[in-house]
C-alpha cells in the first residue's frame, strides 16, 4: 500500500475491489495500547479466546507496527512436521 505513514496513522490496509483502490486509515489512539493488551493477556493465559482478541487488534495495525506482536502472539507456535503419506 504505502512504505511509509504519518506516525500518527496507526493502521493502514489497501485493496482492489472491482480495479478500485480501497484505503483503510486508522487513527485510533488506543489500537496500540488494545493490541499490547491483548497480546499481553494471550501470553499470560494462551487461551484461544485471548489469542483471537490480540489478533482483531494487531490485525488493524500498519504492517510496521504489527510485526512486533505477531512475533510474540506466534512465539510458541511450531509448523506441523509431515511424517507420512497416505492415500
Amino acid at each position: 500500500c504505502v512504505s511509509s505513514a504519518s506516525s500518527n496513522i496507526l493502521g493502514l490496509s489497501c485493496g482492489d475491489k472491482g480495479g478500485k483502490l480501497l484505503v483503510n486509515i486508522s487513527l485510533n489512539g488506543d489500537l496500540l495500547s488494545n493490541s499490547e493488551r491483548f497480546t499481553a493477556l494471550y501470553e499470560s493465559s494462551s487461551s484461544e479466546d485471548d489469542k483471537a482478541d490480540a489478533l482483531y487488534f494487531v490485525a488493524q495495525l500498519r504492517e510496521d507496527l504489527r510485526e512486533p506482536f505477531m512475533s510474540r502472539i506466534t512465539a510458541g507456535e511450531t509448523a506441523p512436521v509431515l511424517r507420512s503419506v497416505s492415500i
